[in-house]
């Protein structure tokens, strides 16, 4: 379980350096459709870094019931 932690750790900072980065080369450019492609970058990585941490707090939660089969 602690590589399955680790991991989508590693997975959300990498989802975030992507978007800090493409908001900042969406501020440095001047053509608005490389502009708006730059924001749809940063858009799903957000959606992604959302998406991990949900998987991230189900991964951490103990199981709430005995599982026996």
């Amino acid at each position: 379980m602690r590589l399955v932690i680790r991991t989508l750790n590693q997975a959300i900072l990498t989802q975030q350096r992507i978007h800090d980065e493409a908001l900042q080369q969406a501020g440095s450019t001047q053509l608005a459709h490389v502009r708006m492609a730059f924001h749809d970058v940063a858009e799903a990585a957000m959606l992604a870094i959302r998406h991990l941490q949900n998987r991230l707090l189900a991964a951490s939660r103990p199981l709430s019931h005995d599982r026996r089969e």
